[in-house]
């Protein structure tokens, strides 16, 4: 499938096969350090407060909580390697750069979404909608959660050197007006094309309705319409995955604002409880 899926690429099969028969943790996280020893190896390699020892830990415990969850949700050996290797890649893609939270949860998002619709050669089906809701729930909460704790034992510290500069040296050209304009036909410009035609399939909303309903003006071979057809289908699956993924989240973030509140009130209470010794 190559490097774009993460089908048994990070995760070989065998090594899938060991992670999930694996008899406790620790045999777990002695497969998963060995799965990723190479990265490991460049941790070791930096020069920075935080211990190296640390940051494996944290490494090794997040992919174990990816194959915890994958057991948890029965997935078979497919969606298992694809889990571990999705939080892998979420974690280490944002840890590089680094990103912000929004930009990682969307990194998260296109990763799934290259896994949940049927668009070769840039998506598979492999998990359904209901899949796809448990995933961004175990992101949320083990991931993301912590993700300002990941942040700070995975960025270097950085130096800034900040200088002033003039900005617009020169006066800025007077705008065009639009009294010498004159109208155009949209469809004469093919650079018009990203704003009139839909951008996979490169027809207008009305020529693609007239070739759904088979009396289309264009003529079109019977395999060609069925082509648009099953990507006016599969543009139809991903607008949905979207909405589902937007409702989720929203879902997600009032449930961890909730259990976040919760968690402080609970801690406040035995706090007031605790009784100074005399």
């Amino acid at each position: 499938m190559g490097d774009r899926f993460f089908v048994f690429q990070l995760v070989d099969e065998a090594t899938t096969q060991q992670l999930v028969e694996a008899q406790d943790r620790e045999e777990a996280r002695r497969i998963l350090v060995e799965v990723i020893q190479n990265y490991l190896y460049t941790l070791k390699e930096t020069n920075e407060d935080v211990d190296y020892r640390f940051k494996r830990d944290i490494v090794i415990d997040l992919l174990y909580s990816a194959l915890d969850f994958a057991i948890g949700q029965k997935f078979n050996l497919e969606k298992t390697s694809c889990v571990i290797e999705l939080t892998y890649r979420v974690f280490k893609a944002s840890m590089e750069k680094p990103l912000p939270f929004e930009k990682a949860f969307e990194l998260c998002k296109q990763y799934i979404q290259r896994h949940s619709l049927f668009r070769p050669p840039h998506s598979i089906i492999l998990f359904s909608l209901d899949e796809i809701k448990a995933i961004l729930h175990f992101f949320r909460w083990n991931v993301l959660r912590n993700y300002q704790m990941l942040l700070k034992a995975f960025t270097p510290e950085i130096h800034y050197e900040i200088e002033t500069f003039t900005m617009f040296r020169k006066e800025l050209p007077k705008p065009e007006t639009l009294t010498e304009g004159e109208f155009i036909n949209k469809d004469d410009f093919a650079v018009l094309d990203m704003f009139n035609k839909d951008k996979e399939i490169k027809l207008t909303k009305e020529e693609l309705e007239d070739i759904m309903r088979g009396n289309s003006i264009h003529n079109l071979p019977e395999w060609k319409r069925q082509e648009i057809i099953r990507k006016q289908r599969e543009q139809e699956r991903q607008e949905k995955i979207n909405r589902v993924m937007a409702k989720e989240l929203a879902k997600l973030q009032q449930q961890f604002e909730e259990g976040v509140t919760k968690q402080d009130q609970d801690f406040e209470k035995r706090l007031a409880e605790i009784k100074p010794k005399k």
